[in-house]
C-alpha cells in the first residue's frame, strides 16, 4: 500500500466502521506512528456526518494517554 496523504505514509488498514476506515500510518518528518481515519465516500455529501466526523477528530486530538494512538 504505502500511499502518502498529507505527510502521512499509510502502512495498512487497521479497521473500519460505520463512518469510515482507519489506517496505521507514519508521519514522514516526525517518524511517529499515527492512526489516520477517512470518512467513507458515500458520507461526504452528508453535512451532519461530516460535522460529527470533525467533532470526533477534535475530541481525539485533545487526548493524551500511552494506550491511545495519536
Amino acid at each position: 500500500m504505502n500511499s502518502v496523504v498529507k505527510g502521512y505514509v499509510l502502512e495498512g488498514k487497521s479497521g473500519a466502521g460505520a463512518m469510515g476506515q482507519v489506517y496505521r500510518a507514519r508521519h514522514q518528518s516526525l517518524n511517529r506512528i499515527a492512526a489516520v481515519k477517512f470518512l467513507h465516500n458515500h458520507h461526504l455529501k452528508n453535512n451532519e456526518l461530516r460535522e460529527r466526523f470533525c467533532n470526533e477528530a477534535r475530541a481525539m486530538s485533545g487526548l493524551s494517554h500511552p494506550n491511545i494512538v495519536r
